[in-house]
């Protein structure tokens, strides 16, 4: 499935009546603004856009939505090394490498699909907090796109070139912290993580990080022994794949070149998500910030 970028309205295929979704999204934002109050915070954007993000990923659920927007709110206080500066600038190290190439079209659910390489994250040039800030910009880019708001991503990570001295970067405390983020502090879901081409060593280090992992990605991480990609295609149809994955179309190096040309030309936007400014608002409606 392919889906173009802002090429439908909020809410023409929410599987909920439009009544209960502007009851919720009143709802959320009341509820938001009364916690983050009682902690000395304002929410960061109450329009009607911005909430229905975390409502489409939790499915409407309205006490999870909740969880989620104030954890995102948390987390954006607490981890500033990460994402106090979420702009093409903070990551000129490793945007142009390669490392992350964001697929043109879906898989089969409608998930946006992203793959990492990681021979192409230099450790001694980028650090894992860098690394980690291009997929947050990712992340926040993406998540304007509706259909991604309703059916996530799909992660993919070819290990290829995985080094000690990226674990080293990397470590538990790292880890635990990105997983928490991705998992329940961000309105995206994630619905699969592949793991391609990992050496002998990388078991040792991901048998020890299981247990730092929620039950729900645990479930989710799929692990790729051989050179077998069938269950990655049965996911993720041809003609959307690279031609380094068994795919039909474009290379991960031309498909990574229009991802960072994207994240250059939103650098307006990206400035607006840092620490002194506002969350971008679209207020179209009378009910916005």
């Amino acid at each position: 499935m392919s889906a173009a970028m802002g090429d439908e309205s909020p809410t023409d295929r929410d599987e909920v009546p439009r009544a209960i979704v502007d009851a919720r999204v009143l709802s959320l934002r009341i509820r938001a603004r009364r916690e983050l109050g009682d902690s000395g915070e304002s929410l960061l954007c109450s329009s009607r856009e911005f909430l229905l993000r975390f409502l489409r990923a939790r499915d409407f659920q309205e006490d999870e939505a909740l969880r989620v927007l104030l954890n995102y709110h948390r987390w954006r206080r607490e981890a500033p090394e990460v994402c106090s500066e979420l702009t093409a600038n903070s990551v000129q190290n490793v945007l142009h490498s390669g490392y992350l190439a964001v697929l043109n079209g879906r898989d089969v659910h409608g998930s946006r699909v992203l793959v990492y390489r990681i021979d192409r994250w230099d450790p001694e040039r980028v650090s894992a907090h860098e690394a980690f800030r291009i997929s947050l910009i990712a992340s926040e880019l993406l998540v304007h796109e509706v259909e991604t708001q309703r059916c996530g991503v799909r992660i993919i990570f070819d290990l290829q070139g995985l080094t000690f001295a990226h674990l080293i970067q990397l470590g538990p405390s790292l880890i635990r912290k990105i997983a928490a983020i991705i998992t329940n502090s961000f309105p995206i879901k994630v619905r699969a993580v592949h793991l391609l081409n990992a050496p002998a060593f990388f078991y040792t280090f991901l048998g020890a990080i299981l247990p730092l992992l929620s039950h729900k990605i645990r479930s989710r991480i799929l692990l790729h022994r051989s050179q077998d990609l069938r269950l990655l295609q049965s996911s993720v149809p041809l003609d959307v794949l690279p031609t380094e994955l068994g795919g039909q179309v474009s290379t991960l190096d031309m498909l990574s070149a229009a991802w960072a040309h994207r994240v250059l030309h939103s650098e307006r936007m990206l400035l607006a998500l840092g620490p002194r400014h506002a969350e971008v608002c679209p207020c179209a409606d009378d009910q916005g910030c």
